[in-house]
């Protein structure tokens, strides 16, 4: 039998786990085991946490423990299903996600979980289907309804893809991931305005992420609008400066950009990507030539002679 002290320092684990402080709550996990080593919530808990900060085998081994003293918890099952992805084993994943069903037919994470297994595997009829199982347990459930979105872009269909990008928006209007989609979506299909506007909210709700910041830089160069572009490459270059992606856009952008007076931040960027040497060789070729845009000198001619 589990003590009610014992559950009562589980209920603050608990809040110091929903909060993320996940060192106070794993300790206080751990101290209930010694006087109550059948508390399986501390043990799934405990291994919930090792999943949550990349021990893997941990986690496993954590919940395995947990589901052989209660066995009947569907999200002991579907977090060691999660365990058991990442250590690679699908096909032991993909049972743990059923049984995990299997308890509770209803389960949405479970079954979200289901299709994500089975997209990995390019199987795209049966990620739909739990896709949409899971909608149908959950109508309000994001994830679902943008993953489906996602596989439907994939699949070249694009109406529905749009349809679910938009439920999932109107349900989350702040999630800059499904704002760069949707702008992606937009800018395959050559509805620039469209596809940049997205990206900049994506930006706005997402200020750290590079990828955000380049898919808009992306689409204001294919608007022709070089020079909006050149600065938002040229702050991003700042925060990852090996980031690929963004060294190209950068350099195209002002070599494309109309003749301006030169920019000491930009022709340094420039410089210094030289002295670096980007990863790949028409890369430098760019630079250099978009350093002469900026600084027609012998020394930024020389610089183009050397990429």
């Amino acid at each position: 039998m589990v003590g009610e002290t014992a559950r009562r320092r589980f209920d603050r684990a608990l809040a110091h786990h929903r909060r993320g402080d996940l060192p106070t709550a794993s300790r206080l996990y751990q101290q209930i085991l010694p006087g109550a080593p059948d508390f399986a919530g501390a043990r799934h808990m405990l291994g919930l946490i090792a999943y949550q900060i990349g021990d893997h085998a941990a986690a496993r081994h954590l919940i395995e423990q947990a589901i052989a003293i209660t066995p009947r918890i569907p999200e002991c099952h579907n977090n060691l299903g999660l365990a058991l992805q990442a250590l690679g084993d699908l096909p032991a994943a993909g049972a743990a996600y059923r049984r995990a069903v299997a308890l509770r037919r209803d389960y949405e994470e479970a079954l979200l979980n289901l299709g994500n297994l089975e997209a990995r595997q390019d199987r795209p009829d049966a990620a739909s289907r739990y896709y949409r199982r899971a909608i149908a347990a959950r109508p309000s459930y994001v994830p679902a309804h943008a993953n489906l979105a996602r596989l439907r872009q994939l699949q070249g269909r694009d109406g529905e893809a749009l349809a679910h990008y938009a439920r999932a928006l109107e349900l989350d209007p702040t999630d800059a991931g499904l704002h760069n989609a949707v702008g992606t979506l937009f800018h395959a299909r050559g509805e620039l305005d469209r596809a940049v506007d997205h990206y900049r909210q994506a930006c706005v709700l997402g200020p750290d992420a590079i990828d955000h910041a380049v898919n808009l830089g992306l689409g204001l160069r294919d608007q022709g609008r070089f020079a909006e572009a050149v600065q938002i490459a040229s702050r991003t270059l700042a925060r990852a400066p090996g980031d690929a992606r963004c060294q190209s856009l950068f350099t195209d952008c002002i070599r494309r950009a109309p003749p301006t007076r030169r920019d000491p931040v930009l022709a340094g960027q420039l410089t210094r990507a030289l002295a670096e040497g980007w990863d790949r060789p028409n890369y430098l070729a760019s630079a250099a030539l978009a350093l002469l845009r900026l600084d027609a000198t012998p020394g930024s001619f020389g610089a183009l002679l050397r990429a």
